[in-house]
């Protein structure tokens, strides 16, 4: 079971990737421990598609399944702009899928036990710091395009550089 909701939870997670990174790591673990909560009694291997329908995560016609929304809200999340607005997710045993968009739209698996393709999982990225290097000489470099220099140190911290 805690493979299968980790890759909900990590697909779940790939939508909110221009929100603060450190409060999309607490959002999954509060997902996590909801879908578990949830899914505890309702989890049978040898019929894996006995309560589908319990199980599934939706948002339809904009509106947010309330499990998104209760980790959202304890992680400190605003996910109202986030999602598409048809999205369904099939969290069954051995299964992981999703559909985009209506009826007629393709059923993707995100997880599947019997594949042969490994799971993505989310990652918050690390810190990048980012330092602005003052204009020396204002006049001389005025109509000069800035340059970015990136890289990372010994403990895999980014940062980038802009310069003149």
């Amino acid at each position: 079971m805690f493979t299968e909701i980790n890759s909900a939870s990590d697909f779940i997670c790939r939508y909110l990737y221009k929100l603060e990174k450190d409060k999309i790591v607490v959002f999954k673990n509060q997902l996590i421990q909801l879908l578990s909560q949830k899914y505890n009694s309702h989890w049978d291997l040898s019929n894996p598609i006995k309560g589908g329908a319990f199980r599934s995560i939706t948002i339809i016609d904009g509106r947010i399944d309330s499990i998104i929304l209760l980790a959202a809200q304890k992680a400190g999340l605003d996910v109202s702009s986030c999602f598409p607005s048809d999205l369904i997710i099939w969290c069954d045993p051995y299964n992981v899928s999703y559909r985009v968009g209506g009826d007629y739209n393709r059923i993707c698996n995100i997880y599947d036990e019997n594949s042969t393709t490994p799971v993505k999982k989310f990652e918050a990225p690390k810190k990048t710091i980012i330092e602005i290097k003052p204009d020396l000489d204002s006049n001389k470099n005025k109509n000069q395009s800035k340059q970015i220099k990136s890289g990372s140190d010994n403990n895999g911290v980014s940062k980038a550089i802009l310069v003149n």
